[in-house]
């Protein structure tokens, strides 16, 4: 995450090789279709949703969550015991 948090390096590592970065991937594991669609996308260097997602998170999230504990806020979502 903190690597795709940096500015323009993610980009230019995901552009050079982009299927490298879903070598995971497969038109086995996620249908024809879905595959060539993926690979249109991580093609695109315009589409950066999962890499903003993280700066996201090192940003923003990071300073609502400071400012939450900050006032004492804390999450409101009941536990559920699952034993």
């Amino acid at each position: 995450m903190v690597f795709f948090a940096q500015p323009e390096k993610p980009e230019r590592a995901t552009l050079a090789n982009p299927k490298a970065s879903h070598s995971t991937l497969s038109p086995d594991l996620m249908g024809t279709a879905a595959y060539d669609d993926l690979l249109d996308v991580i093609h695109n260097p315009d589409a950066n949703g999962m890499i903003e997602d993280d700066r996201a998170s090192i940003r923003i999230d990071h300073e609502q969550d400071r400012a939450d504990r900050e006032v004492g806020r804390r999450d409101a979502v009941p536990l559920v015991d699952a034993r």
